[in-house]
């Protein structure tokens, strides 16, 4: 009989799925990678990676064993040597860059990612703007895949219809990297870093480098951050401006919380939040969770740091304290239950983590008087300053229609240029990761109004560019954090035994990896 998650989901159906889903990746990619119509141009970076995929061994044209159709006879003359130097290749002039336009007008389709206030209302007044001032340029743009940050699966299909920029997670990095169906941005400002990314924060940096290069354009950096209530604070006794630094005094804080009464829970988890207690905490002590380099610049991982009995004493902790109701449990958390949970203490909790992005809905909404909070903004608890870059950045396709190929880098320069950054980060909660965006008016004002906003960015701007601080980067990233966040899911939900489940989340998150391999 299956065993059957918190969730009502049978964990066998839930494990097996990212295999599947993982294969067919890798087979659409390799397969793309094969047909000439899948790229635009012979960029020596397209052929190395297509070089790494898989070929077909029973195909007789594509083996170094086949015998040659011609054969010399032993009679032959020996030829003669070549009288006139064999002529030269002309560079492939860029596609993308200053200076190269469009040969006259032209649609582009764009992907992203964005939810909420910012899908409604920011991006449509952006792609407004930008087509104002291009108006030979057309976006058309639309949702990606829910359950894939990036749409790889649909992007990955060769018959399947692809934008010309694609919004990609802080999540898929390398597997997008690796599929040969991108130009990195890098080269469309002559192999080196866009201007508009001068002083880039050094963790959004790494973030986005494959093997030293760098891929896609960041544009929406958040972190998570430790929110709160200060009204139930004091209601409770307990200070609001003094939060908790460290895992073990948020903790304390929740029961201290929870027995004065001020909520019916100390703490909100869900997967994702459980899930941070294990990867920001390795990451504030600058340790590796994979060996080697957490998966930066490696082929692949061996050896997995996850399950350490700091983890495991961890887990079991806050099993006990769901079990004893200091913690409640909104599961995905799909429609943001716990920050309800936040303005209904009575029924609900008095701190969460979250991320920072969901700031500038709240401050809306309290500024229509929608809701009547106390809006607190702490970094996550840890032992160092320092979080890990989530979020994402746009992908340019590697298109065969280079005039679409030019409008689509058009359109990533202009979104990711310092206004535009500042304003998103103003309207939302991302972060400014430039010098530039920090300065510019609407980010000092946006920071006057509501100090909170800037705890990320110095969460962000107090994180080391190393493999260690900003976490892991492999392949199958998506399907790999799912399997530790239910390790950690159904120890804390469920009650199970913290070891068993984090060591079997592990085993299956490694084997995610040996799919993605090919091993």
């Amino acid at each position: 009989m299956p065993h059957h998650s918190w969730a009502g989901t049978p964990r066998d159906h839930w494990l097996a799925s990212p295999r599947v889903r993982r294969r067919t990746v890798s087979v659409l990619l390799a397969g793309c990678l094969v047909a000439t119509a899948c790229t635009g141009d012979d960029d020596p970076s397209d052929a190395a990676a297509a070089a790494d995929e898989p070929t077909d061994q029973s195909d007789p044209a594509s083996s170094t064993d086949a015998p040659s159709d011609t054969v010399t006879p032993a009679t032959a003359e020996p030829l003669s040597e070549a009288t006139e130097p064999p002529p030269t290749t002309e560079a492939v002039p860029p596609r993308c860059g200053d200076g190269i336009e469009p040969s006259g007008p032209v649609t582009i389709t764009v992907w992203h990612g964005l939810g909420g206030d910012a899908e409604s209302s920011y991006l449509p007044s952006a792609i407004g703007k930008f087509q104002q001032q291009h108006p030979g340029i057309t976006v058309e743009f639309e949702k990606a895949d829910a359950q894939y940050p990036s749409g790889l699966l649909e992007f990955a299909d060769p018959d399947g219809v692809r934008p010309d920029v694609l919004y990609g997670s802080n999540l898929t990095v390398k597997a997008q990297a690796e599929s040969g169906l991108f130009i990195p941005v890098e080269a469309c400002t002559g192999g080196s870093i866009p201007p508009q990314f001068d002083g880039l924060l050094p963790a959004v940096d790494l973030t986005y480098r494959v093997d030293g290069t760098l891929w896609g354009a960041p544009f929406n950096v958040s972190t998570p951050v430790l929110m709160y209530d200060g009204n139930v604070w004091s209601n409770a006794g307990v200070d609001p401006d003094r939060p908790p630094e460290t895992v073990d005094e948020l903790l304390a804080t929740a029961v201290e919380l929870q027995e004065a009464g001020a909520a019916k829970a100390g703490l909100v988890l869900y997967n994702k939040s459980a899930l941070w207690l294990i990867t920001e905490t390795a990451a504030k002590e600058a340790r590796l969770l994979l060996e080697p380099n957490n998966g930066h610049d490696v082929d692949t991982v061996e050896i997995a740091k996850i399950v350490t009995d700091d983890a495991i004493a961890l887990l079991d902790e806050l099993r006990r304290m769901k079990a004893d109701g200091i913690i409640s449990w909104t599961k995905e958390n799909q429609s943001d239950e716990d920050l309800i949970a936040l303005i209904t203490p009575l029924e609900g909790s008095a701190m969460t983590m979250h991320t920072s992005a969901a700031l500038g809905e709240i401050f809306r909404l309290q500024d229509q008087g929608s809701i009547d909070v106390d809006v607190r903004v702490a970094p996550m608890p840890g032992p160092a300053a320092g979080a890990i870059p989530g979020g994402g950045s746009w992908w340019l396709t590697d298109g065969a229609d280079s005039d679409k190929v030019a409008a689509a880098w058009q359109f990533i320069d202009w979104m990711t240029q310092p206004e535009q950054i500042a304003e998103l980060a103003a309207f939302t909660g991302y972060v400014p990761t430039t010098p530039a965006a920090v300065a510019d008016p609407i980010t000092v004002a946006a920071w006057n109004e509501h100090p909170q906003f800037e705890v990320a960015y110095e969460q962000v701007a107090a994180t080391p560019g190393t493999p260690a601080a900003v976490g892991i980067q492999v392949g199958p990233m998506v399907e790999f954090l799912q399997a530790i966040e239910l390790g950690a899911a159904y120890t804390i939900d469920a009650g199970n035994d913290p070891r068993t489940e984090l060591e079997n989340a592990v085993f299956n998150a490694m084997d995610m990896i040996r799919v993605y391999s090919g091993d």
